[in-house]
Parts: C-alpha cells; structure tokens; sequence
C-alpha cells in the first residue's frame, strides 16, 4: 500500500532503516540524518510503500525549478525486492509531479 510519510518519525526511521542500501551509507553522504530528515520533510514529497504492514521502501522527491522534480532518495528492502515495490514508488513520483505541473523528473546519484 502506496503512503504518503505523514510524520517526522517515520521519516526519520525510513532514513536510518535504509541508511545502508545506498552504494555509500547515507549518513556519510548528508552527516547529521536528523537534520536531513528536517529538511527533506519540510521541502519534499515522501511516500512509502507497505506490504504486510510492514514498510518495504521509500521515496524522497523535490522541486527546485518549477518544471523539474529530482528524485533525492529511493531505497527498498532486499527481503521486497522483485515486488514491485520501487515501480510503485516511482510511478508515485511521476504522478505527483505531473499532478503538480511539473514536465521532467530527474534522479540524483553520487558517484
């Protein structure tokens, strides 16, 4: 089940949960994750998926120019992988930001 993340605390634990799914920890990448989190919350979209009530993956996405949303943050868990899950998040992404007026989405990486 798509959600939008409603609260800091789940936020803050999607961002600790999956803070080692990214090829570099993403606490090495932003330092202070409960800073991030603040940021993120404040300035993003943030949906997570469920599958069994339990929270399978997440996104982060945000707007810097008013036709453009990039895409921070996407992370599922191994044990949900092949669900279907990060299709469901990215299609999430593609319809608020299409929802919102916004004509591309990009995806962030780091090298």
């Amino acid at each position: 089940m798509l959600k939008r993340i409603e609260n800091e605390q789940t936020l803050l634990w999607c961002l600790k949960h999956f803070d080692s799914s990214f090829p570099v920890n993403l606490s090495d990448i932003v330092g202070d994750v409960v800073q991030y989190m603040y940021k993120l919350y404040l300035n993003a979209y943030n949906y997570l998926v469920e599958i069994d009530d339990k929270i399978a993956g997440f996104i982060s996405f945000y707007a810097n120019k008013p036709d453009t949303a990039y895409i921070a943050l996407l992370a599922v868990d191994e044990r949900y992988r092949q669900s279907g899950s990060g299709s469901i998040l990215l299609q999430c992404a593609i319809d608020v930001a299409r929802d919102n007026g916004m004509k591309k989405l990009r995806l962030e990486t780091d090298k």
